[in-house]
């Protein structure tokens, strides 16, 4: 099974064509989004599509180990992002470096 994590930050268009994609692959699952906005219509698609979704602020992105720890949770073999525009941090580079 390949787990994939989406950042978006936007309406979800890209998100939900990424899903609806792969929604027929049984050895692929979209573990999570993650999106920088709270209300970003991507969490709304998210909801409906029944795909796990969570929001971070900036702090907790580029300052705490918050979601380089939600990272590591998943264990993504792949993260997008899919329309996601803030500079990754060093150290999700580093803990995810292929």
């Amino acid at each position: 099974m390949k787990n994939i994590v989406l950042f978006a930050s936007g309406s979800g268009s890209n998100v939900e064509n990424i899903v609806q994609y792969f929604q027929d692959k049984p050895n692929v699952t979209i573990a999570n989004v993650l999106s920088n906005k709270r209300d970003a219509k991507v969490l709304e698609r998210c909801n409906r599509l029944n795909v796990s979704s969570l929001c971070f602020n900036k702090i907790a992105f580029q300052e705490t180990d918050c979601v380089l720890d939600i990272l590591k949770c998943t264990n993504p073999d792949l993260i997008v992002l899919a329309g996601f525009l803030w500079k990754i941090p060093e150290k999700i580079i580093t803990a995810f470096p292929n």
